[in-house]
């Protein structure tokens, strides 16, 4: 279980707010750092409250409230744990940097900052701190391919990426006003065309990302019988749209393919008939959570093949990136 870093957030009656509210802002603060990521059980009720020295009650509320803003999910028998995904964690910073500059900006209009003088200062600011770093938004149709991208281009120096469901893009006001600080804007082939035409002044920022599923996914599928009954967890129906065309092209028949939502999937889930195979993305559950180590080990000892759908920038999308990112530092230096 990974360590929760308790000097991020004071608990204790002697500040404002609700000792609930605060151990919610604890365990949040702590998903901003990335000291718990998507998957990680939290303490127990009784091992926060003996930390924190509060009630089991108090804790029971704060993580009732971070259960309600879909931050957390609990198990009955299991425990809590981080339901996270890397849309979420970047609302989360967009919130924390909004709380700092509101801070900012109160302090400054105490000392008589009128708001023009304070753009003049910012701009200022920023002129004398040339950009360190390539700014790059990944526009993807679901959580699950937005996730594995993301770790792949990490690797890129000098980057700093966020990522956002084509489906929140699509249904923004004003999505060139929200991706106009991005440097470079990348999105798979599927979506170029659609992300074009909502962001037609920035067209030139837009890459056309080639994604395919890694080699050990595709020997993985490509072992199996075609008649293979197959198993899926799943985040959003995008991602099972994405597996389902991947396994039609390879000649399995989809119609019978059993899927389940990864919240809905448990150490005791079982798919009604057996299954031959699962499937399911790299940073799902049954992967990150040492809780599903012991189930499986069982699904295999039973012969079900486990499949992780890696998916992935392919190496001439990967390297015109990196290139993107060297020729803007080259500008800006």
């Amino acid at each position: 279980m990974p360590a929760l870093d308790y000097t991020l957030a004071t608990v204790t009656t002697d500040n404002e707010g609700r000792l609930s509210d605060q151990i919610a802002r604890l365990i949040i603060k702590n998903i901003e750092r990335n000291n718990i990521s998507s998957g990680d059980k939290l303490p127990t009720e009784r091992e926060l409250s003996e930390h924190l020295s509060v009630s089991r009650v108090t804790v029971k509320t704060a993580y009732q409230l971070l259960a309600q803003q879909g931050i957390i999910s609990s198990r009955q028998g299991s425990g809590s744990f981080v339901k996270r995904d890397e849309a979420l964690a970047q609302q989360l910073r967009n919130e924390q940097a909004a709380h700092m500059l509101g801070g900012t900006v109160a302090a400054l209009a105490e000392l008589g900052i009128t708001a023009a003088e304070m753009t003049l200062m910012f701009e200022a600011c920023l002129a004398q701190n040339p950009k360190s770093t390539v700014r790059i938004a990944l526009v993807f149709g679901s959580v699950e391919a937005l996730v594995d991208v993301r770790n792949q281009l990490s690797h890129l120096p000098n980057t700093d990426i966020s990522v956002f469901i084509m489906e929140s893009i699509a249904h923004n006001s004003n999505p060139e006003e929200l991706l106009r600080n991005f440097d470079i804007i990348v999105t798979p082939a599927q979506w170029y065309e659609t992300v074009v035409k909502l962001l037609p002044t920035l067209t030139s920022r837009v890459v056309r990302a080639a994604v395919s599923q890694s080699n050990d996914t595709i020997i993985g599928l490509t072992s199996l019988q075609r008649d293979a009954r197959i198993g899926v967890i799943c985040r959003s129906n995008y991602f099972l749209k994405i597996v389902k065309g991947v396994l039609n092209f390879y000649g399995f028949a989809t119609d019978e393919v059993q899927t389940l939502l990864e919240v809905d999937y448990t150490t005791k889930t079982h798919f009604p008939g057996g299954i031959d195979a699962l499937i399911a993305f790299p940073h799902a559950h049954i992967f990150t959570n040492p809780d599903f180590q012991l189930h499986c080990e069982e699904l295999l000892a039973k012969g079900v093949k486990i499949i992780a759908f890696d998916q992935h920038v392919e190496k001439g999308t990967f390297i015109y990136i990196e290139d993107c990112v060297h020729e803007i530092m080259a500008k800006n230096s």
